[in-house]
């Protein structure tokens, strides 16, 4: 991709680039499948391993963030029991030691609500919201991270692709002028040392030629790896729109006010930092009192509960006797004669059904220094997200004045290299006239040749140079796009 450059004198350089641009056009057209920055951008998204990791993080968050809150709901759990006693044992329903076989159950439903524990739950919440925010700010920052690379790539792959062709072009004009020269070694009207240097030149250019190849490679093969894809050496690339290059407006601390405004790594460090100073009131909270509201339904079960249902009653002698008037007359009493019937399992558990609420009070008196222990590494914890945010935020602002300065030098060296090869070109243009008029030697044109070749080549580096360094400096403010 060459850029429009604002001024006249590089002409020939703006339309080499555009039929560079033509050709890559037609070439990639025929039954080829071609990307599109977009599409590199989300299939590296998609596939990403640190992206997907980073939002298993995420939802890890979420869920901790949902338990805390629902920590403020009250529990309840049921208990169910069932034994079997031999020996001396104690009966649950009658509360007597008995020296038989026992079965025995027992049921229950269970509830406690905190009702105060030094604000600990309203502050673990907060934790947990500010660590889900913050959390999905990282991945956000890790996505942005991801894209940005994709980009620089992408503009490396359209780089290496116009100066391969480029180096083509510069073979195809060298192979044009050893034809012309061995010609005209043939009808006598030059020496064989033309021949000679210009073949020595046109390998020189061939070895450039594949370096160029492999460099391309390369940035094809980063590319790929960026999306997860398989190695694809023939991957195609849509070519981007002209870039018009013009001077970077903000300065480098306009750069890093806007950079602590968007960028999500400055919010999720603020937030981590929100995070440690309720964890320091989570760990507080254990020195203060607990007030709980608690309830119980229960029932029991013995296999030895009985139940007596009269079956009649009847006189019998107690083996006392009254005596009256000398006689002795048995005393009787009334019996009355009972059958034993087991009790079932449900009619107890119906009978012995009770219920129990409370309030309870649980006040730390000596906890082996537990609660103390975990103030203080809640205050190491914070201490730690506050150099944390200062040294991300110091390390930013370097990273982004090292990077505007980068930025600088690629615009003013383009701005140089511009009127070099201007310069160059009509140089290399006069000197190939004069060599077919036989006017300067084969050295004289080769060294206006390599200048001219040399000159172009830096053009396109110092071109998407300059677009590197200001896709930097955009990523830095949030305005990364593609």
């Amino acid at each position: 991709m060459m850029g429009k450059y604002m001024n006249t004198d590089g002409v020939a350089f703006r339309k080499a680039g555009l039929a560079l641009v033509c050709f890559f056009s037609l070439a990639t057209g025929f039954g080829q499948t071609r990307y599109s920055l977009k599409q590199c951008v989300d299939l590296a998204l998609q596939n990403n391993l640190q992206v997907q990791q980073t939002a298993l993080q995420v939802e890890n968050n979420a869920v901790a963030l949902h338990q805390s809150r629902t920590n403020l709901l009250p529990n309840l759990n049921g208990n169910l029991g069932f034994g079997f006693n031999q020996g001396r044992n104690l009966d649950p329903i009658t509360n007597v030691y008995i020296n038989q076989e026992l079965l025995s159950s027992g049921l229950s439903l269970n509830s406690n609500l905190v009702v105060f524990n030094g604000m600990r739950l309203q502050n673990l919440i907060l934790q947990n919201k500010y660590n889900h925010e913050a959390s999905k700010l990282d991945l956000q920052q890790t996505k942005d991270n991801l894209a940005l690379n994709v980009i620089l790539t992408y503009l490396q792959v359209l780089s290496s692709e116009d100066q391969l062709e480029m180096g083509k072009s510069q073979l195809s004009v060298t192979k044009s002028q050893l034809e012309r020269a061995e010609n005209q070694v043939k009808e006598g009207a030059a020496g064989q040392f033309l021949v000679t240097d210009l073949r020595g030149q046109m390998a020189n250019e061939q070895i450039n030629l594949m370096n160029l190849e492999n460099s391309l490679r390369q940035s094809k093969l980063a590319l790929c790896q960026l999306m997860r894809i398989e190695m694809n050496l023939d991957l195609s690339l849509e070519r981007l729109p002209e870039a018009t290059l013009l001077p970077y407006e903000k300065s480098a601390s306009a750069v890093y006010t806007a950079a602590r405004e968007n960028m999500a790594v400055f919010k999720s460090n603020g937030l981590k930092v929100k995070a440690m100073d309720k964890g320091l009131h989570v760990a507080r909270s254990g020195f203060m009192p607990t007030v709980s509201l608690t309830g119980n339904l229960g029932s029991s079960y013995s296999s030895l509960s009985n139940r007596f249902i009269p079956t009649g009653s009847s006189e019998e002698e107690t083996g006392q006797f009254v005596r009256f008037q000398g006689t002795e007359s048995p005393v009787l009493v009334n019996q009355t004669h009972y059958n034993s019937e087991k009790i079932g399992y449900s009619r107890q558990m119906k009978n012995n059904l009770g219920v129990f609420a409370g309030v309870s009070l649980q006040v730390p008196v000596f906890n082996g220094f537990y609660a103390s222990n975990q103030v203080r590494l809640a205050k190491l914890n914070q201490k730690r997200a506050m150099l944390d945010l200062e040294t991300n935020e110091q390390q930013m602002k370097q990273n982004i004045e090292q990077a505007w300065l980068l930025m600088d030098m690629a615009w003013r060296k383009q701005d140089l290299i511009r009127q070099q090869v201007s310069d160059f070109e009509t140089s290399f243009q006069a000197a190939k006239t004069r060599l077919e008029n036989g006017v300067i030697s084969a050295a004289e044109f080769l060294i206006a040749k390599n200048n001219a070749d040399r000159s172009r080549l830096s053009g396109v580096q110092a071109t998407y140079e300059y677009q590197f360094r200001t896709r930097i400096l955009d990523y830095y403010q949030g305005k990364l796009g593609w």
